[in-house]
C-alpha cells in the first residue's frame, strides 16, 4: 500500500505560472522547483530539530511536586 502525501510536488508548468516566470524555460523552471524543495526540507528538518531540543531541555512537571 502506497502512502499518500499531505503535499504535492512543484511542477514546472505551476513555476511557470506565476508572474515574471512566464518565459521562462523547462530546465529553468525544474532547476527553481527542485531548489525550493530542498530549501523546504532543510527548513522543515532545522525547526523539528530544534522542537526535539526544547522537549528535551524543558523540565517534566512531574518533577515539580508541591
Amino acid at each position: 500500500m502506497e502512502k499518500k502525501k499531505d503535499y504535492e510536488d512543484l511542477t514546472i508548468e505551476k513555476v511557470k505560472s506565476f508572474k515574471g516566470f512566464e518565459n521562462i524555460s523547462d530546465e529553468e523552471a525544474a532547476n527553481i522547483a527542485y531548489s525550493l524543495k530542498q530549501f523546504s526540507l532543510l527548513t522543515y528538518r532545522y525547526y523539528t530539530r530544534q522542537k526535539q531540543k526544547e522537549a528535551v531541555q524543558e523540565p517534566s512537571n512531574s518533577d515539580n511536586r508541591t
